[in-house]
């Protein structure tokens, strides 16, 4: 934020407060519920009108103290504008694999991975989590077309296998390694016209 908008971010809280407010409390009963609407809405308006080239005037102290005592996780911040589109996107997969033990044991892993934009760019980032399960082939039933797998933990599931071919390739032993993936990306964007 630039070093104007905070001393035009707190005047416009202050008349916000002291123009919604203070009718409120001080002519509530004669004005009634729609006067003191208006006092808020003109209160706003008018700083809006006046500081908004300054700050965007949010008159709003949860978004100043923010806007003030924000890490450098906000550092991007100041890029947005007006009418810009913010987009979220989630995507998640999971993808099966069939593969030889080679004396590895049934696991568990998960890792992380955030990025975000550089510094002066537009505010966008994304993060992606994937999360690896190995579990051990402990019985075919070929005649049942099921498969038992044995977890990290010793417990044990019987799954009912869809196409029976892949029954002939798998073997006792053999590990399935289950990997689930989800990301969320976010960015801002300027719209084109």
């Amino acid at each position: 934020m630039r070093r104007a908008a905070y001393p035009a971010e707190f005047l416009g809280t202050f008349v916000l407060v002291l123009g919604g407010c203070g009718s409120a409390i001080l002519a509530g009963d004669r004005i009634g519920f729609l006067g003191v609407a208006f006092a808020f809405g003109l209160s706003l308006l008018a700083m809006a009108y006046a500081l908004g080239h300054l700050s965007g005037c949010h008159a709003n102290p949860a978004v100043s103290l923010g806007a003030v005592l924000g890490d450098e996780s906000m550092r991007n911040l100041p890029q947005v504008r007006k009418g810009d589109q913010v987009t979220a996107t989630y995507y998640e997969s999971i993808a099966l694999r069939l593969r030889e033990a080679g004396g590895e044991q049934p696991r568990i892993a998960v890792s992380e991975q955030v990025e975000r934009a550089p510094l002066g760019e537009k505010p966008a980032g994304m993060v992606v989590r994937n999360a690896t399960l190995t579990a051990k082939v402990a019985a075919i039933d070929r005649a049942r077309e099921t498969v038992t797998l044995e977890g990290p933990q010793g417990g044990k599931i019987t799954l009912k296998v869809q196409d029976p071919a892949n029954l002939e390739r798998a073997h006792v032993g053999h590990l399935v390694e289950a990997t689930y993936r989800e990301a969320v990306s976010i960015s801002v964007q300027t719209p084109t016209k």
